[in-house]
């Protein structure tokens, strides 16, 4: 059998392989226990992280519109970006393979507990699944999140009530989006909790190894 992570890709391999082929949409998961948020220093900016497909550009453009808000990024940026990256952001360079190779999970998930709200830049590709990982974690850790409205992942932040999209490659809507959840934190609170509770009874490990357990017997 075939497990997809999108019910897009499922759709298309079963339009492509034999009907004989058992073809799979099996929501992905993050670690709910490893993944909780106990800080109460948070609120100090918002954060980013992740390598494949990252539209950082994007995101400093908005950051320089915002002189006031701070930002952290974790990631791979080249020489060229680098230079265009404004004094109230943070950068922890990461290798040009993965985020990990630069900090710790428990690094990671500080930086995560400490944020407003976190980024997901994406590049405009319809096909994409990045960010999915990201923003599951940012749920678990009961952040808001502002993400590209691009990619096939079945999870709609809006419809969800966990956060906002912005137009890819857009710094304004970007730059709109941030200052929307910096001068409403009730309403930023209330997107985190309902991210946290989302992944709490859908996206966590033990929900996960079910749907994957009634997967194998079926294939």
């Amino acid at each position: 059998g075939i497990n997809c992570l999108t019910s897009y890709t499922k759709n298309k391999l079963k339009a492509l392989l034999p009907k004989k082929i058992n073809i799979e949409f099996l929501e992905w998961c993050t670690d709910t226990i490893f993944y909780s948020n106990i800080c109460t220093d948070n609120n100090c900016y918002f954060f980013s992280s992740g390598k494949t497909n990252r539209d950082y550009r994007t995101l400093i453009q908005a950051a320089k519109m915002n002189c006031n808000l701070q930002f952290v990024v974790i990631g791979h940026f080249a020489e060229e970006l680098l230079k265009l990256v404004p004094i109230n952001m943070k950068i922890i360079r990461s290798a040009a393979n993965q985020t990990d190779n630069a900090i710790s999970y428990s690094e990671l998930k500080e930086y995560y507990s400490k944020s407003i709200a976190v980024c997901i830049p994406l590049n405009d590709d319809p096909e994409d699944t990045c960010g999915y990982t990201e923003l599951l974690e940012s749920m678990a850790m009961g952040k808001p999140v502002i993400k590209a409205k691009t990619g096939c992942l079945d999870v709609n932040i809006e419809d969800k009530n966990v956060g906002y999209y912005y137009e890819p490659h857009n710094p304004h809507d970007l730059s709109d989006k941030l200052r929307l959840i910096y001068n409403n934190p009730a309403t930023a609170e209330i997107f985190g909790q309902n991210g946290k509770k989302l992944v709490d009874e859908k996206y966590n490990l033990n929900a996960y190894s079910s749907r994957l357990k009634k997967f194998f017997e079926k294939s």
